[in-house]
């Protein structure tokens, strides 16, 4: 006679045990995965809002300005800002933001995103820029996504940058000049600095003077990048010729 042997309860315990640790690992991936999604969804309405954004600005021929692209996604609201004339679109860090209305039944876009503008430039995450109106610019803009408003104007204080320089060490002999290159993407001020200027002292166009022997970096800072350059100033530079 065959009888059917039923769980434990330490069997159970076990098995509950299992599901509770498998969802607590897939749960937060399954988030990530879902939280990207949306992200690259939203920079999508950026995008094509920045192109109809261009094609506004050829067809009635007015200057291109600054920008802030702010996008309804899930829930949330995502922040971009364009410079002038490049193309391109820079993240904000904080993306995405939540939406100051809980019930996502009774979003209006439009005033969700004046609030949050309001609310960035009160905080300093947002800048007017300079020479140009602020305005709203969502209706003039044909083709733009449901999900977009559009202001000009205005632009993120600060942005991801690609600050890099040609050298990471320099040997000098005292009383040798030389110049540190340095480029950043986009365009922003770049900051020259010495932590020892007795040893090499550094002007703002990035020219170093070997002043005594020893060693010092050169801190080369834009925004919220920082380049680290070593100058080592010797009694004097051997060359080897043939």
């Amino acid at each position: 006679m065959n009888t059917k042997k039923a769980f434990s309860l330490v069997e159970l315990i076990i098995v509950l045990a299992v599901i509770g640790i498998l969802a607590a690992v897939l749960i937060p991936v399954i988030s990530n995965v879902v939280k990207k999604a949306n992200a690259k969804s939203a920079l999508s309405d950026a995008r094509n809002a920045l192109t109809n954004y261009e094609s506004y600005v050829q067809s009635n021929q007015v200057n291109s300005g600054d920008a802030i692209f702010i996008v309804y996604k899930a829930k949330g609201l995502y922040v971009y800002g364009s410079l002038a004339g490049k193309g391109s679109l820079y993240e904000s860090t904080d993306n995405p933001y939540e939406l100051a209305i809980k019930n996502a039944n009774e979003v209006n876009i439009a005033e969700e995103a004046e609030k949050l503008l309001a609310k960035l430039i009160e905080n300093g995450s947002v800048v007017e820029s300079p020479l140009q109106s602020q305005e709203n610019i969502t209706e003039m803009v044909k083709d733009l996504p449901d999900t977009v408003a559009f202001y000009s104007g205005y632009n993120l204080r600060y942005y991801p940058v690609d600050l890099t320089i040609e050298k990471e060490l320099i040997e000098l002999a005292v009383g040798d000049v030389d110049k540190l290159v340095a480029s950043v993407t986009p365009e922003a001020e770049i900051k020259f600095m010495s932590d020892n200027p007795e040893v090499a002292s550094v002007d703002e166009n990035g020219t170093i003077i070997a002043k005594a022997v020893g060693s010092t970096n050169i801190q080369v800072k834009s925004n919220n990048k920082t380049a680290i350059c070593t100058v080592n100033v010797l009694d004097y530079i051997e060359f080897s010729g043939s």
